[in-house]
């Protein structure tokens, strides 16, 4: 879609519109850090978008589509805000009030890494998982 949408910012005549490409996982950290919300758009009903974890890893709210693992990991109003799947106005006037309110986007941020700490860490989750094949497997 890239040629398209770079057609699109012609036409609208938008000035601050980047295409960067493919980045590295040190450039990632850098845009994280530089940030101060995270939009994930998606249409897909994703399991547990990478995307979301790295937003609350660093500590950054997030505004989402409320579809799969997305409607799970973002808490309305807590870390973030949700959208109906293909509401560009929605999605525009969540993350308008973020970038109009800092101080309402770090408490969001702040408030992203919650869910992680749920979750616990590598090891927790792999018990888990090991734990439900077992049950399965029993069953």
């Amino acid at each position: 879609d890239e040629g398209r949408l770079r057609e699109m910012v012609a036409e609208l005549g938008l000035s601050g519109v980047r295409f960067l490409g493919h980045q590295e996982h040190e450039a990632l950290d850098r845009f994280y850090k530089a940030s101060r919300v995270v939009v994930i758009p998606s249409l897909w009903l994703e399991n547990a978008p990478l995307v979301a974890y790295e937003a609350m890893a660093h500590r950054r709210a997030i505004v989402a589509s409320a579809v799969g693992g997305l409607a799970e990991l973002v808490v309305e109003g807590d870390n973030g805000y949700l959208c109906s799947r293909g509401d560009a106005i929605e999605l525009g006037q969540r993350l308008c009030r973020l970038l109009h309110d800092p101080v309402l986007a770090r408490e969001m941020g702040s408030n992203s890494t919650r869910p992680l700490v749920e979750l616990g860490g590598r090891d927790d989750h792999r018990d888990r998982l090991l734990a439900m094949y077992d049950d399965t497997a029993r069953q």
